[in-house]
């Protein structure tokens, strides 16, 4: 499958992307959804809504982000994202990596 542009949930930007864990409800829930913000929305964001937890419960440069540590933040609790479009986001396709581990994870 061919890699497909990872940009900024927001801006469609590609400079400085972080993989960031968004709470559905600021500061009340640890499971949030998965996106992709550039350095400026990021900041942006948090600006919005400052305080510990209150947007970003995870928030790591998009360059350390492998296949391992996105399952990890579906097994720890970190999103409830559904996966498929979550990888696209962060990795521009559903690498054959992921689809293996998550599918096994669903097995039990």
């Amino acid at each position: 499958m061919a890699k497909g542009r990872v940009s900024c949930s927001v801006c469609g930007g590609a400079e400085v992307l972080h993989v960031v864990t968004a709470g559905f409800t600021p500061g009340k829930h640890r499971a949030g959804r998965v996106l992709v913000y550039c350095g400026e929305c990021r900041r942006r964001q948090w600006d919005h809504t400052p305080g510990p937890g209150a947007v970003y419960d995870v928030s790591i440069p998009i360059e350390l982000m492998t296949p391992a540590l996105f399952v990890r933040m579906y097994e720890t609790g970190w999103t409830q994202s559904s996966w498929e479009i979550a990888s696209e986001m962060v990795f521009g396709r559903v690498p054959a990596g992921i689809r293996r581990m998550m599918k096994s994870r669903d097995r039990g």
